[in-house]
């Protein structure tokens, strides 16, 4: 995995750093830890303290340390994931499909509240298709719609990632205050759906199951940590 970095967004120090440097070892994945954005960080101090648009500068930092790297692809990640066991064996396949696909964006890690099976897609529209390149006899790929949301995991090759920082800048955040036809300052509005993109399922990285301060929102997440989650299958 020489061409492949790992980049994981975080608190340096925190019990979700712990956790996620131990799954990471579990694996043999050797990740970039990148702190979340301090409260006194300039561009909050510009912008806002919401912790979307945080998250959202944090996925552009992830993205600036991949390209001072050599790595040819980023796979981005927060620190709220299980990650699929093997996640190595499963990289030169994806990378594969990735370039024979002509893709920009690979959704790895995301949210949905049932299991995704392949005959959803024939008979479910609203997933626009599907490439049906099986992985392994378990996971397929395909075209992901508008609203699959979470940026939980993602891979993106250097032309993207260099995109990415040269679009969404503090100055475009700015503009979204008051240009309502601007995509929101979001991660999962931007970086997993701006491009020719593509998700797998099942998928390499499950957030976990916790509580969140807004009941609709809560049960979405927990209902996507119960459709897809499998000790035997996760970290």
């Amino acid at each position: 995995m020489n061409n492949v970095g790992f980049y994981c967004l975080s608190v340096p120090g925190s019990m979700r750093h712990k956790k996620m440097t131990s799954r990471f070892q579990h694996e043999n994945i050797e990740a970039t830890f990148i702190p979340v954005l301090a409260e006194t960080d300039q561009r909050l101090q510009k912008t806002s303290t919401s912790s979307a648009i945080s998250c959202a500068f944090g996925h552009l930092d992830m993205m600036r340390a991949f390209l001072n790297s050599e790595n040819e692809y980023g796979i981005f990640c927060e620190d709220d994931i299980h990650l699929r066991k093997g996640l190595r064996s499963f990289i030169p396949e994806l990378i594969m499909k990735f370039q024979r696909n002509n893709l920009e964006i690979l959704l790895m890690g995301y949210l949905f509240p049932k299991q995704i099976r392949t005959i959803d897609f024939y008979f479910d529209t609203s997933f626009e298709g599907q490439y049906n390149t099986p992985i392994d006899e378990n996971i397929v790929m395909f075209r992901h719609i508008e609203r699959l949301w979470g940026s939980q995991m993602y891979m993106l090759s250097r032309k993207k990632a260099e995109y990415f920082l040269n679009t969404y800048t503090e100055d475009y955040y700015i503009k979204t205050k008051t240009d309502s036809s601007l995509k929101p300052f979001s991660a999962d509005y931007l970086f997993t759906k701006d491009g020719v993109r593509a998700a797998i399922y099942p998928m390499m990285a499950v957030e976990e199951s916790y509580s969140i301060n807004h009941a609709v929102q809560n049960t979405y997440h927990s209902d996507s940590h119960a459709a897809h989650y499998s000790e035997s299958r996760y970290i």
